[in-house]
């Protein structure tokens, strides 16, 4: 798009009701589709790239598009992987309520910030591209790529389809509180 938020996703597996979306803007593309694993198993997945904060300007906007999408992954119930550029770093308040809400885990919890952003400041990076998924899901790998011509590093992640297992146990869910903002926040948005 002319302001630069295309995005493209390339896939060895199968992809079905595969749609587009412009959530909370016109201009801001995030991208459904199902997933058909090589065992026959259909996963949900969700590329998003929220409009990043601009300074002096409220984030409701991108807060709505994460708050939305966790509503939907909490609604349909279904083992779902996120990922993109989240132009949010994962301790802040969005980021933990989108979380919380969603019930989906962060494999960075742990294990290091994995700064993606940006390859041409090395003294100032910042964890800008995130990885979340629901409790289907074990984590096998997790690492940061060398950069391949972007402003961001690569992200690879490994995970293992275990749909009888809950891997989200220890996980801190939204309180009551917690869920009445996330509708909050979505009402506003909208």
């Amino acid at each position: 798009m002319e302001n630069t938020y295309g995005m493209m996703l390339l896939s060895k597996l199968p992809l079905t009701e595969s749609a587009v979306n412009f959530l909370v803007k016109d201009s801001i593309p995030s991208i459904f589709t199902k997933i058909t694993l090589r065992s026959g198993s259909i996963i949900d997945f969700y590329g998003v790239h929220p409009e990043p904060p601009v300074p002096g300007t409220d984030s409701y906007e991108r807060d709505t598009e994460l708050l939305i999408i966790g509503k939907k992954i909490r609604e349909s119930n279904n083992p779902t992987i996120v990922a993109g550029d989240l132009n949010d770093v994962g301790w802040s308040v969005t980021s933990k309520l989108f979380r919380k809400y969603s019930g989906l885990v962060d494999p960075r919890e742990g294990r290091g910030l994995y700064n993606t952003y940006s390859v041409f400041v090395p003294l100032f990076r910042y964890p800008l591209d995130h990885i979340f998924y629901t409790k289907e899901f074990g984590l096998l790998t997790l690492e940061k790529l060398e950069g391949i011509g972007s402003d961001h590093f690569p992200l690879l992640i490994g995970l293992n389809y275990e749909p009888d297992d809950d891997n989200t146990e220890d996980l801190e869910k939204a309180d009551a509180e917690e869920e009445a903002e996330v509708e909050e926040k979505i009402e506003e948005g909208d």
